[in-house]
């Protein structure tokens, strides 16, 4: 892959995922976050911000995008209603040049994703399953949740066989910064073969 875009998904919940793309942002400087869109309200109390943390749309704005294809990969929160999708142009702009671009979806988007970009760099973020119940359990999430999430987690695991991953980042506890180091590491190693490939040949 010599593309400067990568895809991170990784478990419905819990696996860190937030985490790596924070350290990876601040590892590489020039980088550049492609920001999701979403007909939910932003949450207050996390001092969310519109073009930072999502682009916050109205239900008709989404439709009319939505209508017109804007989105490389849109999905319904059927637990809220909510929408989330990624812009196309929003790609497009972030992937130019020279910096590592990142994009976060779940793992059904990569399956969309794929067919859309091509070539991308896939990257899944996974924590041992026992590990994953633990950290949700103290998030102090219900139980019910617990349950319903770890189930996706399963699903997760059939499909992560159907779609192409390039690299798998266990992410245990206590190792967070070996999961972070791994990824700086795949993102550099890829971004120094983008600037070979498209390096202007010498006259």
């Amino acid at each position: 892959m010599t593309s400067s875009l990568f895809v991170i998904s990784g478990n419905f919940s819990g696996a860190g995922k937030t985490s790596i793309l924070d350290a990876a942002l601040k590892r590489f400087p020039l980088s550049k976050k492609v920001i999701t869109c979403t007909t939910r309200l932003p949450r207050v109390h996390l001092n969310e911000k519109d073009g930072v943390h999502y682009r916050f749309l109205t239900r008709e704005d989404f439709a009319a995008r939505s209508q017109a294809s804007a989105f490389a990969e849109e999905k319904r929160d059927f637990g809220t209603g909510n929408w989330y999708g990624v812009l196309r142009e929003d790609i497009r702009n972030a992937a130019k040049g020279d910096a590592p671009a990142f994009l976060v979806v779940e793992l059904q988007g990569v399956r969309t994703l794929q067919e859309e970009l091509g070539d991308a760099n896939y990257v899944f973020i996974e924590a041992p399953i026992g590990e994953l119940r633990a950290r949700l359990e103290k998030r102090g999430d219900a139980a019910e949740e617990i349950e319903n999430r770890m189930r996706i987690v399963e699903e997760e695991r059939v499909l992560l066989r159907e779609v192409r991953i390039d690299r798998i980042i266990v992410n245990r506890d206590g190792a967070l910064e070996a999961a972070i180091e791994e990824f700086a590491t795949f993102v550099s190693a890829h971004m120094s073969r983008h600037k070979d490939a498209t390096k202007e040949p010498s006259a």
